[in-house]
């Protein structure tokens, strides 16, 4: 639920659901390049700022998807990354991801669409929305 909440008062302060604009109000640099096949994006620190990769392979709506996915990390998760989440601190990686895709469905796939859609099936409703259906699956949760 924590995402969900994050994602909802992002929306609000800023009038946008567009994980682009919203990079760029919190002055994100997004940039994409090359990863492997298995990293669809990361977050990079360096001296105070922000920037989101975006594996360049991915067709455009899994970078949309991948860079809402990002964003929630940068917001929710503050400096910290994977492998200090993994040797320093009692969380699981699960929770953190959890947390980051409940905030790229709230994003991505507006209430009022999905009610309109409420009949059709989360295949139909991922590809219209062109999101994946894991994240309609959560959202409908």
């Amino acid at each position: 639920m924590y995402g969900r909440e994050v994602a909802r008062n992002v929306i609000s302060k800023y009038g946008t659901n567009e994980p682009v604009e919203i990079a760029e109000h919190l002055g994100y640099i997004v940039i994409e390049f090359p990863l492997p096949d298995v990293i669809r994006g990361i977050i990079l620190y360096f001296k105070g700022h922000i920037a989101i990769g975006l594996n360049s392979h991915l067709n455009e709506c899994r970078k949309r998807e991948t860079l809402a996915h990002e964003v929630g990390h940068a917001i929710m998760h503050k400096g910290i990354g994977f492998f200090f989440m993994v040797e320093h601190t009692y969380q699981r990686p699960g929770t953190y991801e959890r947390e980051a895709n409940e905030f790229a469905a709230e994003l991505l796939i507006p209430n009022e669409t999905l009610f309109e859609l409420r009949e059709e099936s989360v295949e139909y409703i991922a590809a219209t929305l062109g999101v994946s259906k894991e994240l309609v699956a959560l959202k409908q949760i």
